[in-house]
């Protein structure tokens, strides 16, 4: 099922309709809210939001929504020190998915440690 990334400091992964478009943080936990964490073993997924597009962690340290799916496209959940719903999502450049605090922040990837901007939680 669909669910919802709540980070840390209670706001929510987000995207915009369409291709292309970049991954922020929200208030809300709406339809635009919600991710399809797909199961490819090993820890390892890929993040699809409510359009069936994919979510892709580019060389430039940003997100898009893309229609393909290659490397860029998965992600490893590693959960934090004995949690078993508290995790981080490592992208193929071994950088974190990094939240700030912020409704409408942009969500980048360019840290390689986890802290509380890298920690989510399935809603």
């Amino acid at each position: 099922p669909f669910q919802a990334l709540k980070t840390r400091h209670n706001t929510y992964l987000r995207t915009r309709s369409g291709l292309n478009q970049e991954l922020i943080t929200q208030n809300i936990n709406q339809t635009e809210e919600k991710f399809l964490l797909i199961d490819l073993g090993d820890n390892y997924c890929l993040m699809v939001n409510n359009l069936i597009f994919n979510v892709s962690a580019r060389p430039d340290g940003t997100f898009r929504t893309v229609s393909s799916s290659d490397s860029y496209e998965i992600f490893r959940k590693e959960y934090i020190s004995g949690s078993t719903t508290v995790f981080a999502l490592k992208t193929w450049r071994g950088t974190y998915v990094t939240a700030p605090p912020g409704v409408g922040s942009t969500v980048h990837h360019n840290t390689n440690v986890i802290g509380p901007w890298e920690e989510f939680q399935v809603v």
